[in-house]
């Protein structure tokens, strides 16, 4: 019974939220993603996180992605990907720096096995993790606490990025000077279209059914990377067409599965779990995500990346792929969106070979 209200609030709610932006000047200042995300977190403290929730999450952001895809403009796109993997490079960089530095920092019979397995999540996703944990011979019970720790410091990581990054990054980054025309003004002269959306999300299923069919054709099972990838080509391929690319009602629709997202991932976000971490892996997680998102800014400062490309490539290091959509949302740059992913998976495929290296180089 609570797994059902759990959804319903879930699928309901960002319907509520979205006319309440449309009706008042509060939620629209407050903004969609930060009240579904609160929310979200409130009924996780009060819940046992039915799994249900953490199923809608994942499955919300692949459907989303290719209607968000629909309108990008391959030119901007190609034209600013350089930009994104200089900014995607030097946040890997700095995960692996702050890594090494974190060996020295903390004392541990484990240090080299807990800092590549958070090497390997902070360039790639949790597969990298499970995946450098096996790897590394890692015993069950320390994936479950490095794991609770990296979705609470996550968790707050993510809720920063969405709130007050920009505003605080801005100043020391620069304004993006390509930034695109803000969605939300462009969609206002846009009204919602029942039988677009409908076309538009039903061609987004057929997308992510095609790409889950090619992840198992080359791996014989589902694989994230894969998957990510076949999204983002296929989405991007799409918005070719000027019919696909003219419907804008798509990201209406996606605007309200990033809040079903934003909902379900703040239920399963309980910081009631992160009291079942050890200290040392509390104190390790902590200092590697924030650590190396300092670290990438002040390089990013350096080699004058742009406030947006920054927030975004980090994003796509330190969450995955999954995670750029509401970000890139929430800056209303969903120009930047098919760079943040295409990150994410190259993450996807680096982070077993960084995880592993650094867990090897440091084992005791």
């Amino acid at each position: 019974m609570i797994s059902i209200v759990v959804i319903l609030i879930c699928c309901l709610l960002p319907a509520l939220v979205i006319w309440l932006e449309h009706r008042f000047a509060w939620a629209r200042a407050l903004g969609g993603v930060i009240i579904c995300y609160v929310v979200g977190i409130s009924i996780g403290f009060v819940t046992d996180h039915p799994p249900a929730a953490q199923t809608l999450a994942e499955g919300a952001i692949p459907l989303a992605i290719p209607l968000l895809l629909f309108s990008v403009n391959i030119k901007t796109w190609l034209s600013e990907s350089r930009t994104a993997l200089l900014s995607f490079a030097l946040a890997v960089c700095s995960v692996c720096a702050v890594g090494v530095f974190a060996t020295h920092l903390f004392h541990h019979p484990n240090l080299g096995l807990l800092v590549g397995m958070l090497v390997g999540v902070y360039t790639g996703g949790t597969p990298n993790m499970m995946s450098v944990g096996m790897a590394l011979n890692a015993p069950s019970e320390t994936f479950v606490l490095l794991n609770a720790a990296d979705i609470m410091f996550g968790a707050i990581y993510l809720l920063f990025t969405m709130t007050i990054a920009r505003v605080v990054l801005v100043r020391v980054l620069g304004e993006s000077p390509t930034a695109s025309a803000n969605l939300e003004t462009r969609l206002s002269k846009h009204p919602f279209v029942l039988r677009d959306a409908v076309l538009m999300v039903l061609l987004s299923a057929v997308i992510l059914g095609a790409s889950a069919g090619i992840s198992f054709l080359i791996m014989q099972s589902i694989e994230p990377a894969i998957v990510f990838l076949s999204l983002t080509t296929l989405g991007l391929a799409a918005s070719v067409f000027p019919k696909v690319r003219s419907k804008h009602s798509a990201q209406h629709a996606a605007d309200y599965l990033v809040l079903v997202f934003c909902t379900a991932i703040g239920v399963v976000s309980n910081p009631q779990t992160l009291g079942e971490a050890p200290v040392i892996i509390i104190g390790l997680t902590a200092t590697m995500l924030f650590g190396s998102f300092a670290l990438h800014m002040f390089l990013c400062r350096i080699f004058r990346i742009d406030v947006d490309t920054a927030i975004v490539t980090s994003v796509a290091a330190i969450l995955g792929p999954a995670f750029v959509p509401p970000v890139a949302a929430r800056l209303k740059r969903e120009d930047a969106l098919a760079s943040g992913l295409a990150m994410g998976v190259i993450g996807y495929a680096i982070g077993n070979y960084l995880g592993i290296t650094i867990g090897l180089a440091f084992a005791p």
